[in-house]
């Protein structure tokens, strides 16, 4: 698939105000700072159409973006341990609760997990979520630039485990190197499709 055009739509909160487009939506979702934005900037190709932040907690809003006018990509607001108060993450967990169960183009959602940790409660969670909901999810192992070739295989076997999934249904990442970008995107296209 290639990316020629990449914008901005808009920031929402609330379902009313979510941009009425139906097109296809792919959501990003996954703990602050796992890599998200970086991860929308590389699949796109740009360095700057989402906002990378150099803490944890930065995205506080559902971001919409226009993808060759074929689909729309969504920066979720990271969950865990953002340095934000505990209100504020209360209301990120409503937010993207309301997202998930209301949004009428949401096509998938990637389960985005920083390749160095172990997954918790909290994606085993996500993912029942999305599974009761008949969402199609797919995970992603970011930051996979950080590893070697052993650990990242380590990585991969460790987060199926820990999610019960097959190892298969992972995606490796790195938006340094652009590592599994083709994958994503050919999946992203296969679903938007299907």
């Amino acid at each position: 698939m290639k990316i020629i055009k990449a914008e901005y739509i808009k920031s929402a909160t609330d379902p009313k105000d979510y941009p009425r487009i139906s097109l296809p939506h792919f959501a990003f979702i996954g703990r602050s700072n796992c890599g998200k934005s970086s991860l929308i900037n590389m699949l796109v190709n740009r360095k700057d159409l989402v906002r990378v932040g150099n803490k944890p907690g930065m995205t506080q809003k559902i971001n919409f973006f226009n993808i060759n006018d074929e689909m729309v990509m969504v920066d979720l607001p990271g969950y865990g341990f953002a340095k934000v108060p505990l209100k504020l993450k209360e209301e990120f967990a409503v937010m993207i609760e309301k997202f998930i169960t209301e949004s009428d183009n949401l096509k998938a959602i990637f389960l985005l997990v920083d390749s160095r940790r172990k997954p918790g409660e909290e994606e085993r969670r996500i993912i029942t979520k999305l599974s009761e909901l008949n969402i199609p999810t797919a995970i992603i192992a970011t930051k996979s630039d950080k590893l070697k070739k052993p650990e990242q295989k380590k990585s991969l076997e460790t987060i199926a485990e820990a999610l019960e999934i097959d190892i298969k249904d992972i995606f490796l990442s790195s938006s340094t190197n652009k590592n599994g970008r083709r994958e994503i995107l050919q999946t992203i296209k296969e679903l938007t499709s299907a």
